[in-house]
């Protein structure tokens, strides 16, 4: 493993593809070129809620998040572990979102995640198509933010 990938691979990110023996993102079932030729799932759109069975064991909140990227680009997300995911985009263990900045800007909760799965690809495409649709949802989020009284 090269140097700047070594702290990825320590923190469990990335590990071996069971289908050529490359490094990936643990995240997935197989590597890109194996998912390519078909040897698996993995992409996250592909994935059931049985996927994720085992590791999620007695969840019942998960999350789905949009994060705000320097340049004002929008990245759309899901977890059970909010605040540990958010270490980690913070930290730069994220290599989609490192040295971009993130900033948490919206999310929701749900207590199933193939909800959560639904609502992030729906929300992609949003961001993909109309991130003037996405930056209203959250200027009415943190309106309504704004209303809460913690007193």
């Amino acid at each position: 493993m090269c140097g700047d990938h070594y702290p990825d691979f320590a923190d469990s990110l990335i590990d071996k593809c069971p289908g050529c023996g490359k490094g990936k993102f643990a995240q997935y079932d197989v590597c890109y070129g194996c998912y390519k030729l078909g040897k698996g799932a993995a992409k996250p759109e592909d994935w059931s809620e049985s996927h994720w069975a085992p590791r999620d064991g007695e969840t019942t909140r998960f999350y789905v998040y949009i994060l705000k990227l320097e340049g004002g680009e929008f990245y759309v997300g899901q977890s059970r572990e909010l605040k540990e995911r958010m270490l980690e985009y913070q930290h730069g263990r994220v290599v989609s979102t490192r040295g971009r900045t993130p900033k948490l800007v919206y999310f929701e909760t749900s207590t199933s995640r193939t909800k959560v799965l639904e609502i992030e690809r729906e929300w992609k495409t949003v961001a993909k198509k109309n991130p003037r649709e996405m930056r209203r949802w959250i200027v009415d989020f943190r309106e309504h933010l704004n209303l809460l009284d913690f007193d």
